[in-house]
């Protein structure tokens, strides 16, 4: 299958007053691909495992909104955006590695101006992200160094998780 991509973009501005403004943004992609290996590809020579269809499927998605306030040389920014990932390897007799991923993010950040040339910023982020993760495959440490590296004889590796990540950030900034 010859490789298939698309991709999409979206972003919308508004001013809402003087002093604000709202912005919501898009955007996503994918990419896939397919091919078939037979028992006399140089990788299945090697190690028959790795003969029959093989894939990759990769994408994201992206949604978010961001809104401006600005007065007096003060200003304050606010972001919301979730992400969605999927990045799919299949190949050979089963073995595969998926792992799709959601990430929802909210930021602030204020500036305050002290004098003419001397200001004041502070900013928050919060992210909480998901990692769904299928790995059935031979892992071998194999390395272009070893190119007669066997994997014949390689145990598969099954893991089959959720990882879950919940991240902050808070920072200061005197900038003279």
């Amino acid at each position: 299958q010859l490789p298939i991509s698309d991709d999409y973009q979206l972003k919308y501005n508004a001013r809402i007053d003087e002093n604000n403004s709202i912005s919501i943004m898009a955007a996503g992609a994918s990419d896939s691909m397919a091919a078939t290996f037979n028992e006399n590809h140089e990788e299945a020579v090697r190690d028959p495992d790795f003969a029959g269809p093989a894939s990759i499927a990769q994408g994201f998605d992206s949604q978010g909104v961001t809104w401006d306030w600005k007065k007096n040389g003060k200003e304050l920014t606010s972001i919301l955006s979730h992400t969605s990932s999927n990045d799919d390897f299949i190949y050979g007799k089963n073995q595969h590695e998926k792992t799709d991923t959601n990430r929802y993010m909210a930021r602030i950040f204020y500036k305050q101006p002290l004098s003419d040339d001397h200001s004041l910023s502070t900013g928050f982020s919060l992210s909480d992200i998901n990692y769904d993760m299928d790995f059935n495959a031979k892992l071998v440490a194999c390395n272009d160094l070893d190119p007669d590296c066997s994997t014949v004889d390689a145990e598969y590796v099954v893991y089959q998780d959720t990882l879950t990540l919940f991240a902050y950030e808070f920072y200061v900034e005197d900038q003279w």
